[in-house]
């Protein structure tokens, strides 16, 4: 868990001359993440590969993560993990 309160979450907004907010950020899709890892291993590897686990681009789309109703990072990613290596 380390990894992720290590991770760059500032937001960048780009400017008022609509600067592309994709610049910079890893796609999702490019996430590869091996099933036979352990869960520690797979945050590891996600982390790591993701880069910033709050703001990432997603098949065009910039997504930023925030969450509501008690749900913690690492309770949405282990559900992320399970459901991904079906």
């Amino acid at each position: 868990m380390e990894e992720i309160e290590k991770a760059d979450v500032e937001r960048k907004t780009g400017d008022s001359k609509g600067s592309d907010q994709r610049v910079g950020l890893k796609d999702m899709g490019d996430v590869k993440i091996a099933p036979e890892l352990s869960y520690k291993e797979k945050v590891h590897s996600y982390v790591q590969q993701i880069g910033n686990p709050y703001r990432y681009r997603d098949k065009g789309f910039v997504v930023e993560l925030s969450f509501a109703g008690g749900s913690t990072f690492e309770e949405r990613l282990a559900e992320y993990m399970k459901n991904r290596s079906k």
